[in-house]
């Protein structure tokens, strides 16, 4: 993610029973939202973060993720052991 930026991640409601992500530095906590604030960085110049997570599935699919900014919501699908079509 951009240092700095705030966004929200969610699963759609009708994949809440078989779909859960999680992110975290420090063990995860599987969830239908994360919510980032915008995190920086103590290293100087450094404008990406990268974080550890995923998603936990019953079964492969390409699977919707919404994505909300200030400015929008958007579904992106991910293709998790299924090609998106």
């Amino acid at each position: 993610m951009k240092a700095g930026t705030a966004f929200t991640l969610s699963v759609p409601a009708e994949m809440r029973d078989n779909m859960k992500i999680g992110w975290s530095n420090s063990g995860y906590t599987l969830a239908d939202e994360l919510v980032i604030l915008g995190c920086s960085s103590a290293q100087a110049n450094a404008n990406w973060l990268v974080y550890p997570g995923g998603f936990w599935l019953k079964e492969p699919g390409c699977v919707p993720l919404e994505v909300t900014t200030d400015q929008t919501t958007q579904t992106i699908y991910i293709p998790i052991g299924k090609t998106c079509p």
